[in-house]
């Protein structure tokens, strides 16, 4: 808090100390975990991980909203698909 930090900075701190600390696993079921489930359980999806992250943000100020999205790709041609889907 005493010394200031440029925003980019900031937030790639937060993204690597949530990559640090949560493990992402897939999930199948419906829906997004909560911020405090996922810190919890130290796992989480990548739409509870977004959500966790966004939150994050918003509690320094920072407006965030999450903007969701699947990439399906019936042939697998996509390079940055894994598998037929991906997050």
């Amino acid at each position: 808090m005493g010394n200031p930090t440029d925003t980019l900075s900031l937030l790639r701190d937060l993204s690597a100390g949530i990559a640090t600390l949560v493990l992402y696993q897939a999930r199948e079921a419906e829906g997004t975990q909560s911020p405090l489930e996922t810190l919890a359980l130290r796992s989480g999806s990548c739409r509870d991980i977004a959500a966790l992250f966004a939150e994050g943000v918003r509690t320094l100020g920072i407006g965030a909203r999450n903007v969701s999205g699947y990439l399906y790709d019936p042939a697998r041609n996509l390079l940055s698909s894994s598998g037929a889907a991906a997050c």
